[in-house]
């Protein structure tokens, strides 16, 4: 952001609050997992606790999708791994 000088300032933004991020089945319209995380944590870092809730209910797990956040070297090495 430019000040009415020309001079960059810069701008800080915060985000107060929670975010919850749920995996579901879509055959059923049924929410499966939810994960609750502060405002601040990466949206990137829940996607392998969710597929853990998943799994650990013995729900199938066939395809995994997710926003822009989640698409991360790690989530997609995870999900190779677990094939």
């Amino acid at each position: 952001m430019r000040a009415e000088g020309g001079e960059k300032k810069q701008v800080t933004e915060y985000f107060y609050g929670y975010k919850a991020h749920m995996s579901l089945n879509t055959a059923a319209e049924l929410i499966t997992s939810v994960v609750v995380t502060a405002g601040n944590v990466p949206d990137g870092r829940v996607c392998a606790r969710l597929l853990d809730k998943d799994v650990g209910q013995e729900l199938p797990v066939r395809i995994v999708s997710g926003d822009r956040a989640y698409n991360d070297s790690h989530n997609r090495f995870l999900l190779w791994s677990r094939g």
